[in-house]
């Protein structure tokens, strides 16, 4: 299905309406638009860092990364983290909605243009796709980390930030996890 530009347009505003973390009780909410602005802002500073270190990231790839990773929950929303990974079969039926989704999300756009989104959404083992991701867990981590600074015992109990930082760590990028142990020092 070929539409207008401007049909993707519409659709990908409405992120600012998908509220993230819709199961955990908290003192500010956050949009899915104002999730993708801190993660690429982030990813931004990482990649900043991981040059200065002597590492090589496509900077460019990763920020189009950022800002297209959750383009789909413009129509499935923000799938809660305990529902999306509670086993394979789940997370194996979420991607291929996901990726369904956000290829009709992308359909109005010139084919080279589409093909090129599609490429830069899709999961891959490339260091892009990692920096990409830790930005993505760094942005939920701060936004962890300010909720426990304001009392959100919630967060705080069901170790939301650590958890996080165990999964930034994983990842392997080291500017990402020495800014989350920076962060993680701030309520410790």
């Amino acid at each position: 299905m070929v539409g207008k530009v401007t049909d993707f347009i519409h659709d990908s505003r409405d992120l600012m309406h998908v509220r993230r973390f819709t199961t955990v009780r908290g003192f500010q909410d956050e949009s899915v638009a104002e999730h993708s602005y801190y993660t690429t802002l982030y990813a931004m500073v990482i990649c900043d860092l991981e040059a200065a270190e002597g590492r090589r990231v496509d900077a460019s790839e990763v920020l189009r990364r950022c800002l297209l990773h959750d383009l789909d929950e413009a129509r499935v929303s923000d799938i809660p983290r305990p529902i999306k990974h509670a086993n394979h079969e789940v997370q194996s039926t979420i991607s291929k909605i996901s990726a369904q989704v956000y290829e009709e999300l992308v359909s109005p756009l010139p084919p080279i243009v589409r093909d090129e989104y599609v490429r830069l959404w899709n999961k891959d083992s490339s260091y892009e796709a990692k920096v990409q991701k830790a930005a993505d867990l760094l942005e939920a981590l701060a936004w962890a980390i300010e909720e426990q600074t304001m009392g959100n015992m919630r967060v705080k109990s069901l170790k939301i930030a650590e958890n996080l930082l165990a999964e930034i760590r994983e990842i392997g990028v080291p500017s990402a996890t020495k800014i989350a142990e920076q962060l993680i020092s701030e309520i410790h």
